[in-house]
């Protein structure tokens, strides 16, 4: 391997664009190809065509995600922050337990970097799950959150749908698409995939027209899921 100037040395590359199949299924391990193989007819070209697609649709998707997630824990807290007249809001006795014990893991985490548990960084510590579990019905059928907080934390959403029970849908498969994405699996395959996406950047838009407008200028999702397989690097597996 070369040198370089400073006696660190260069990165490896791929030479002629090839890459032997079992480098490969030692880095990713025989599993995780095998659904990618399997599609392509056991075409290990395609195959890599098709893992390198879905990392790159995944890569595509993280403003979307960025974007929604922090609007989203920030709209709540805005809000909840008013109706409680409290910026620890997470700390009045209406969490339901497994809620609450999430606050508590948060705060702990802080604790271990030895720094105080203050409303921002809790909020930013608290999980998307966490967020998007406040949009269950059991907060609807108490009445500590729904309906009242909906017109004000959707207010951008049409008036017919600023309900809780119509905007926990959207939340819930933007998490399904955010825990795939995050946590390194396909989605390539999913034939509703576009329509997911379109709808959450309506979401997005409901929760805040300039968050939205700014995901705009850094969206590359579409292009690149119009452009499939075949607009990945041509990669030889032997």
């Amino acid at each position: 391997m070369q040198q370089t100037g400073s006696g660190s040395q260069a990165a490896p590359t791929l030479s002629s664009t090839t890459i032997t199949w079992s480098e490969l299924e030692a880095a990713f391990a025989p599993e995780r190809l095998a659904p990618y193989l399997n599609h392509s007819g056991g075409d290990r070209d395609r195959a890599v065509a098709l893992y390198l697609w879905n990392i790159a649709l995944c890569e595509s998707l993280y403003p979307l995600l960025n974007l929604s997630e922090i609007t989203l824990r920030n709209r709540f807290h805005q809000v909840l922050s008013q109706h409680f007249q409290r910026l620890d809001w997470y700390d009045d006795a209406w969490l339901d337990q497994r809620d609450a014990s999430k606050v508590l893991e948060a705060k702990q985490k802080i604790a271990r970097h030895r720094l105080s548990p203050t409303p921002g960084r809790v909020v930013a510590e608290l999980t998307f799950g966490f967020w998007t579990s406040l949009l269950d019905v059991r907060y609807e059928r108490s009445r500590v959150l729904w309906p009242a907080l909906a017109p004000k934390i959707f207010s951008n959403a049409p008036r017919k749908l600023r309900t809780r029970k119509d905007q926990s849908p959207y939340a819930a498969r933007l998490r399904t698409l955010r825990n795939r994405v995050f946590h390194h699996e396909p989605v390539w395959h999913w034939p509703n995939l576009p329509a997911v996406v379109r709808e959450s950047e309506t979401w997005l838009l409901w929760l805040n027209p300039d968050i939205a407008r700014l995901h705009s200028l850094l969206d590359r999702f579409h292009s690149i899921h119009a452009a499939g397989p075949g607009g990945m690097p041509s990669i030889k597996a032997v």
